[in-house]
C-alpha cells in the first residue's frame, strides 16, 4: 500500500462498489461502524494510515466483527476477488488481500486459542519453575556458605579441644602429682607429730631423770647391784 494510491482514493468522488465494500471491510476490522464514503475518506486521510494497516493485530477482533466482514465477503465475494479488485483499483487490491487475511487469521486464531491458553499457563508454569529454581540455587548457595563457615567453625573449635585435653592432661598430672605430694607430706606431718609428742614426754620426764641420774652418781656409786636396784626402784615410785 503506497501514499499515492491512498490519495488516489481519496480523490474519487463516487467511488466504485468494489472499492466501497473492500474499504467497508477494512473499517470494520478497525472498529469503525460507520462505512460512510466520508468517514471512508477520514480514514484514509489519517498520517498513519499505513501503519495501522501494517501493525494490526488481529488478536483484537472480535466475534461480532468477525461475523460481519464475514458476512460481507460471504455477499460481495467478487469485490474481493483478486483478479477483479485489482482491475477496478490496484491500491484497493492489496487492501481486499489484507482483509482476507486478517479474517482467516482470526479463525486460526480462534481455533488455536485454547492451546494458546494452555501454552500460556504453560509458560506462567515454566516461569515460576524457573524462579523456584532460581530461588532453590540461592538458597543452596547460602547453604553451602554456612555449612563451609560451620565446618571451619567446627574444624577451630576441634582444635581448640585438643589443646584444651592436652592442657587438662598436664593439669591433672600436676594435680596427680601435687595429691602424692601432699599424702607424702601427711605421713611426714603424722611422724614428726608423733616424734613431736614423744619429745614433749621425755622433756616432762627429763628433771626427774637428771634427779635420778644425779642420786645414783652420788649416792649408789659404791653400793652392789642388787642395792642400787632396790633404791632405784624405791625412787621411781616417790617420782611417779
Amino acid at each position: 500500500i503506497k501514499k499515492d494510491n491512498l490519495n488516489e482514493l481519496k480523490s474519487l468522488k463516487m467511488p466504485p462498489e468494489q472499492i466501497r465494500d473492500v474499504l467497508e471491510g477494512v473499517l470494520r476490522l478497525m472498529g469503525n461502524q460507520d462505512t460512510s464514503w466520508i468517514s471512508m475518506k477520514r480514514f484514509l486521510s489519517q498520517p498513519s494510515v499505513i501503519q495501522e494497516i501494517i501493525n494490526y493485530d488481529a488478536n483484537q477482533i472480535t466475534k461480532e466483527m468477525r461475523d460481519a466482514v464475514g458476512k460481507l465477503l460471504q455477499s460481495k465475494g467478487a469485490s474481493f476477488n483478486p483478479e477483479n479488485i485489482v482491475r477496478v483499483s490496484v491500491a484497493a487490491a492489496p487492501m481486499a488481500a489484507w482483509v482476507q487475511a486478517q479474517i482467516k487469521y482470526s479463525l486460526v486464531l480462534d481455533r488455536i486459542k485454547p492451546l494458546t491458553s494452555e501454552l500460556d499457563k504453560l509458560d506462567a508454569s515454566l516461569q515460576k519453575a524457573k524462579a523456584d529454581k532460581e530461588q532453590c540455587e540461592t538458597a543452596i548457595a547460602q547453604s553451602d556458605e554456612i555449612v563451609q563457615r560451620l565446618t571451619g567453625e567446627y574444624e577451630t573449635l576441634q582444635v581448640e579441644v585438643l589443646g584444651l585435653k592436652q592442657e587438662l592432661g598436664k593439669v591433672q598430672t600436676t594435680l596427680a602429682s601435687a595429691n602424692e605430694l601432699l599424702g607424702k607430706l601427711k605421713e611426714e606431718n603424722d611422724r614428726w607429730g608423733s616424734q613431736d609428742r614423744e619429745l614433749d614426754q621425755e622433756l616432762e620426764k627429763l628433771p626427774q631423770t637428771m634427779l635420778m641420774a644425779a642420786s645414783f652418781i652420788t649416792y649408789l656409786g659404791g653400793t652392789p647391784e642388787d642395792t642400787r636396784a632396790q633404791e632405784t626402784s624405791m625412787w621411781c615410785k616417790e617420782l611417779g
